[in-house]
């Protein structure tokens, strides 16, 4: 049995604590350390990236995995197309970083959950 570390999050502020995490965490959504914690572990860690073409997020009560994907990266797009976010970042780091944020923003990951 492979032990696994879990941090628990109820943050009261949660664009600004996610934001602030998002520069040193991966987090994986309820169902996915659920599983992990029950020893429910695939063989392919690539299932378990998020940014991996063979990522495949677990479904819920309510979505399927590729409807799971879809929402998360929804959210992501939402994060990070954000105006404050990005004056944040362009007040940190320049405009430059600011575009290739934009630029990486414009890019759709291909997914084989998905088909393509």
């Amino acid at each position: 049995m492979h032990k696994k570390d879990i941090l628990f999050i109820h943050p009261g502020n949660q664009k600004r604590t996610y934001q602030q995490l998002a520069n040193e965490f991966t987090a994986i959504a309820t169902p996915s350390w659920t599983s992990l914690a029950n020893g429910h572990v695939s063989d392919n860690w690539q299932e378990f990236s998020q940014h991996s073409y063979e990522t495949r997020p677990l479904p819920t009560k309510h979505l399927s995995s590729v409807q799971a994907l879809e929402f998360r990266e929804k959210a992501f797009e939402a994060y990070f197309k954000n105006p404050d976010y990005l004056d944040s970042i362009e007040g940190k780091f320049g405009l430059k970083t600011r575009c290739h944020i934009e630029k990486m923003n414009a890019v759709k990951i291909k997914r084989k959950i998905r088909g393509n």
